[in-house]
């Protein structure tokens, strides 16, 4: 009954072992290397944009209070597409509604996947963002959960198909 959980802890092992050998520039430089392929797959330029030397909170208050800045729009686009790249690696788990940066074992909305729009909207720019790769994990929750989606479609209402909640976790139930 522990095998999958043997299982992960070797995998965990083997990626902390891999891990520690390298120094932080190495490690760094690397990260840099792989983000960067995905990242500069996409230039985008809207217009110039109003006083760069402001920090993006300024930016944003200024664009809140009815100044143009199109840089800051070039800058949530760019954000959301680097957000991506960082939560969506072949044979991981998509993000959730934290994306992979919520804090401890007990996070808002239990850190679960809210199947109604919340998670496909992380995955709305991945098409037109060049990202297209960065896609599976998205499908791989959905294939995951055929099984279980099947089951309570014929137990519940008692039909062929497939059933699911408003939620889901990583062990796709």
């Amino acid at each position: 009954a522990c095998a999958p959980q043997e299982g992960l802890r070797g995998t965990c092992q083997a990626t902390l072992e891999r891990a520690i050998v390298k120094s932080v520039e190495q490690a760094f430089a690397a990260s840099s290397e792989v983000h960067g392929e995905a990242f500069r797959r996409v230039d985008i330029a809207l217009g110039s944009p109003i006083n760069t030397e402001l920090s993006t909170k300024e930016r944003l208050d200024a664009v809140r209070a009815g100044a143009l800045d199109t840089g800051i729009e070039e800058l949530a686009y760019q954000y959301a597409r680097y957000m991506t790249i960082c939560s969506s690696r072949a044979g991981t788990q998509p993000p959730n509604l934290q994306g992979i940066w919520a804090s401890g074992l007990k996070c808002a909305w239990n850190g679960d996947y809210h199947i109604n729009i919340n998670l496909q909207m992380n995955y709305w720019g991945v098409q037109t963002g060049n990202l297209a790769d960065f896609h599976g994990p998205f499908f791989d929750l959905f294939e995951g959960m055929l099984p279980s989606g099947k089951r309570l479609a014929r137990e519940m209402f008692d039909c062929r198909g497939f059933f699911a909640s408003v939620a889901t976790d990583p062990y796709m139930q």
